[in-house]
């Protein structure tokens, strides 16, 4: 049992380092995810624009495709339910 833990183990660190993430993309979906970045927003519901800011920080993703990030114009928790573009800063 230990073996093949350890054999596992082996096996992910060598994905790790091998290069199983190659897309820009990818990688950069893994950074923001572990970093508190801001990012610009803008919604729209029906075709209709609902929302345009910019959050202070890293964006929640909930099950029911809600957006909670704390508005920098206000610095207040703001929750969105609606088609939205989120862009990240740059490092």
């Amino acid at each position: 049992m230990k073996t093949k833990m350890i054999v596992a183990a082996a096996i992910v660190s060598l994905l790790a380092v091998g290069g199983c993430i190659t897309r820009e993309s990818e990688r950069e979906q893994i950074h923001v995810k572990r970093q508190d970045r801001p990012a610009a927003i803008d919604c729209y519901a029906y075709g209709e624009h609902t929302f345009s800011g910019v959050s202070t920080g890293a964006i929640t993703y909930d099950d029911g495709g809600r957006l909670s990030f704390i508005d920098a114009a206000n610095n207040r928790l703001t929750v969105i339910e609606g088609e939205c573009r989120v862009v990240y800063a740059a490092n």
